[in-house]
């Protein structure tokens, strides 16, 4: 089936272009089925949130901890990445779901953010009749949401989150 949060990932996707935000190779939509597929650029060395939460003694081919040159690469990579969805992108997208799972990480450890299915244009958070938000303003990941209502600088919460967790 083909909702609505797919079909908003797909075009969104399918008009941005960032070196640090994945890039979208294709979709498939099996109606029949019930499924949605989503193709990526494959990156190598999964997600931020793998490398932050290893489990020491499990079986996997991730390197040793991320020094602090990794680190700094990959915030300043998810900065420049949501640099271009406020700042380059007409209308503004704002994430929404900014979140370690969703930093993923290529072959040079470069960020790249993914998962924009609750991603929205700003001109898409307000009602065209009146000046008050809709709901769907609250969407996100929880502990991942700032407090109180969504603006372009609350946006920026998660950013501060991830953040936080990579200095730890």
């Amino acid at each position: 089936m083909f909702n609505k949060s797919f079909a908003r990932e797909v075009k969104t996707l399918g008009r941005i272009r960032h070196r640090h935000l994945v890039k979208l190779m294709g979709y498939c939509c099996n109606r029949g089925a019930g499924f949605n597929l989503l193709i990526y650029d494959y990156m190598e060395n999964g997600s931020l949130w793998d490398w932050l939460h290893r489990q020491p003694g499990v079986n996997n081919k991730r390197k040793q901890c991320l020094d602090w040159e990794v680190r700094m690469q990959i915030a300043l990579g998810l900065v420049r990445g949501v640099e271009y969805l406020h700042h380059d992108c007409v209308p503004i997208i704002l994430h929404r779901d900014i979140k370690s799972s969703n930093v993923l990480l290529d072959s040079d450890m470069e960020a790249h953010l993914g998962d924009f299915g609750l991603a929205k244009s700003v001109v898409e958070f307000y009602d065209t009749t009146s000046t008050t938000e809709s709901n769907s303003l609250f969407a996100g990941s929880y502990g991942y949401i700032a407090p109180g209502s969504l603006t372009l600088l609350s946006s920026l919460f998660p950013n501060f989150w991830v953040f936080f967790q990579l200095s730890v």
